[in-house]
């Protein structure tokens, strides 16, 4: 896990999950652009969240559904890519 106390200094690389641009209207989220610019929209009641599922490892992007099951990011993009 990075030192929270060089972690956002200018010189650090940044981590991936803080290039992600989710968009909100109307108070609500409705899509996310990936750090290459696309933007994905959402289904009803989906959101993008940074979390990390082990102690010590950095956060990661997933998106979290409409039941609360967390899909990382890149699969769920994928997924979307498919319909």
């Amino acid at each position: 896990m990075a030192d929270p106390k060089t972690e956002h200094r200018p010189g650090n690389p940044m981590a991936r999950w803080r290039l992600f641009e989710p968009r909100v209207q109307d108070s609500k989220e409705i899509g996310v652009h990936d750090p290459e610019g696309k933007f994905y929209s959402f289904h009803q009641n989906e959101e993008f969240v940074a979390f990390s599922l082990e102690e010590d490892h950095e956060r990661e992007p997933y998106i979290k559904t409409t039941n609360g099951t967390l899909i990382p990011f890149d699969v769920w993009a994928e997924q979307q890519g498919e319909n």
